[in-house]
């Protein structure tokens, strides 16, 4: 009987000790900042990297979870995923050569324009510029959803970036148009007001329609109150022709 109860006692420290590795190993798993990617893999994914790129966040991925609403012709991207400050570069395991990878797709951040992320896994699909959509997801929750956070606060940063390049883009065009004289150079900061935030594409048309405008003005077409009355209606306009 004592036997059996020391059999009893050795069984369960066991159990316990088995367990209390586990929840360590977790813990320190999660606590990771590399998400579970070992040196060797981040090494092969530094030799695509630029000398002034640094991995800020690296995950490992699995397969798209079915049902989180991804669209129709999305490229599921799967094995290792590292985050620079400008580019998404994910390496797919050759499963021949030791830690090598058989295909690596990169992402220029600023090319991407707009994600999306589904489901409680966190799913991120994102689209860029070339047309292209893309969907990865995290094989650790923890760690995935550091590396997600990070994508998100650089992806952002790309495109406020982007944005600020767009708008010194249309200041200069503007002041291009008061120097041709057909804006006033009192009228600058109300078109300026006008025209920020309109869709690239059609701040262009406006520009284009203001340039014929001043054209119709000087062989005589149109008289000066109709040119700046259609030219106030060109610059208020949100969407469709003049």
């Amino acid at each position: 009987m004592l036997t059996g109860l020391l059999c009893a006692v050795v069984a369960i420290a066991g159990i316990g000790g088995i367990g209390a590795y586990y929840y360590y190993a977790k813990k320190a798993f999660d606590a990771d900042p590399w998400g579970g990617v070992t040196q060797e893999q981040r090494g092969a994914l530094a030799r695509e990297l630029s000398a002034d790129e640094e991995m800020l966040a690296c995950a490992l991925l699995r397969r798209l979870p079915l049902g989180v609403g991804t669209s129709a012709g999305v490229q599921e991207l799967t094995g290792v995923a590292c985050l620079t400050h400008r580019r998404l570069v994910v390496g797919e395991a050759n499963p021949y050569v030791k830690m090598t990878y058989a295909k690596m797709t990169i992402v220029e951040l600023r090319h991407i324009t707009g994600y999306v992320t589904h489901g409680e896994a966190g799913t991120i699909e994102l689209r860029t510029a070339d047309g292209r959509t893309y969907g990865l997801s995290g094989e650790h929750a923890s760690t995935w959803r550091r590396f997600r956070e990070q994508f998100r606060a650089l992806a952002d940063r790309q495109s406020s970036a982007a944005g600020l390049a767009g708008a010194g883009t249309e200041l200069e065009k503007l002041a291009e148009l008061v120097h041709r004289g057909i804006l006033e150079s009192a009228d600058f900061d109300r078109a300026k007001g006008l025209l920020l935030g309109k869709p690239a594409s059609q701040v262009q048309e406006d520009f284009k329609l203001l340039e014929s405008l001043q054209a119709l003005r000087r062989q005589g077409v149109l008289s000066e109150s109709e040119f700046n009355m259609k030219k106030w209606d060109i610059l208020s306009r949100t969407g469709g022709k003049a």
